[in-house]
């Protein structure tokens, strides 16, 4: 697993997560955005697969997390 975010304002991050999977021969690749509130955030995402030469492009996913007590 490959992955990486970066802070682009006070409440956006630019994310991403990439995985090899090695008997499959191949990747899937994501990227996204997630949006930080005081105990809410959101991410929206883009995943896709690459393997063996045949590529599959574009499952759209969508996190909500909320942060309970103080």
């Amino acid at each position: 697993m490959l992955g990486g975010e970066t802070r682009v304002s006070r409440r956006i991050k630019l994310i991403t997560e990439n995985y090899v999977l090695p008997d499959a021969v191949g990747v899937v690749l994501s990227g996204g955005i997630r949006v930080i509130g005081d105990r809410f955030n959101t991410e929206v995402a883009v995943f896709g697969a690459h393997a063996d030469g045949d590529g599959e492009c574009c499952l759209p996913v969508v996190n909500f997390s909320y942060s309970f007590g103080r």
